[in-house]
């Protein structure tokens, strides 16, 4: 339950700092990838694992959100040994870093292109798209772009996300 505690008030305040920062212009995400329980011999959790990753286009921004989650999770473990509750130690692993890649201008207006070809102007955008996806390290090596398909209410990166099935079709359309 305090891991679950510790989860909701890192959401809270790396939503807030995201909120704040740069007149709300923040593209960082992060997510709870792991949260799991170690029963010991009498039923009660032993331990439990939290695993916060967390990701944004400017290094500090990233620094900010690493002080941030690294003094909650301090003032966490202060409280529950205070109480004599169950301690909360930090881990953290050592952050992997994938330096920005300038994707390909010229593919990048093909599958533009492509996609007012197979939808019509009025319903392709062109974005900028701050998280290192797979076409960041690709690009190091070859000419790379990526094409979006929009989500329901641009929903992304959330268990809420979904496309429509034909706005799917469409987009393979356009990449063939």
């Amino acid at each position: 339950l305090a891991a679950m505690k510790l989860a909701a008030v890192l959401d809270d305040r790396l939503t807030s700092l995201c909120d704040a920062w740069e007149e709300g212009s923040c593209s960082a995400v992060w997510t709870f990838s792991e949260l799991s329980g170690f029963v010991s011999a009498s039923t009660v959790t032993g331990a439990a694992n939290l695993t916060l990753q967390f990701r944004a286009p400017q290094e500090d921004l990233l620094e900010r959100m690493q002080r941030l989650i690294i003094t909650t999770v301090a003032t966490a473990a202060s409280s529950a040994n205070t109480r004599a509750a169950a301690s909360c130690v930090v881990h953290a692993g050592e952050r992997a870093t994938i330096a920005a890649s300038q994707l390909d201008v010229g593919l990048a207006e093909c599958f533009q292109g492509a996609a007012i070809a197979t939808v019509g102007e009025s319903r392709v955008m062109n974005l900028h798209s701050a998280a290192l996806h797979d076409a960041a390290p690709l690009a190091e090596t070859m000419p790379a772009a990526m094409l979006f398909v929009p989500s329901i209410r641009g929903i992304s990166h959330s268990f809420e996300e979904h496309t429509v099935d034909s706005d799917i079709v469409a987009g393979v359309e356009a990449y063939v």
